[in-house]
């Protein structure tokens, strides 16, 4: 069982929050990397659970984790509602100029990720 618990670290935050009031990167970016965090969070639970949606959702985050070993093809998005869609592309905006790499976003992230490849691999 895949935990859909994960959260962005309180360092994280504190760092990214940081680098904006320090005016180190542009407003956009630093919304950006906001709306992804809180996307991110959302996504997980979604991405641990055993549906169509979780699917799709859980591709992505592999993708993103890592695109060679994962390759994701973007028309499966058409498979997913629209808030969750809107989360996928906020996610997708956030790491084309990330802070640090998806994984290690989350506490416990390189577990969870190691995880969800395990289960995806076996479900296929």
């Amino acid at each position: 069982m895949i935990d859909g618990s994960m959260k962005i670290s309180e360092r994280t935050k504190a760092f990214v929050s940081g680098l904006a009031r320090g005016g180190r990167m542009s407003e956009r970016w630093s919304q950006d990397q906001c709306d992804g965090m809180a996307a991110l969070e959302r996504l997980v639970p979604i991405a641990a659970a055993d549906n169509g949606q979780a699917i799709v959702v859980a591709k992505l985050l592999l993708g993103l984790f890592n695109g060679q070993r994962f390759p994701f093809d973007l028309t499966e998005l058409r498979r997913l509602d629209e808030c969750v869609l809107a989360d996928c592309l906020a996610l997708l905006r956030m790491d084309a100029r990330p802070v640090m790499e998806l994984h290690n976003l989350l506490d416990g992230g390189p577990q969870f990720f190691a995880k969800l490849a395990t289960s995806r691999r076996a479900k296929g």
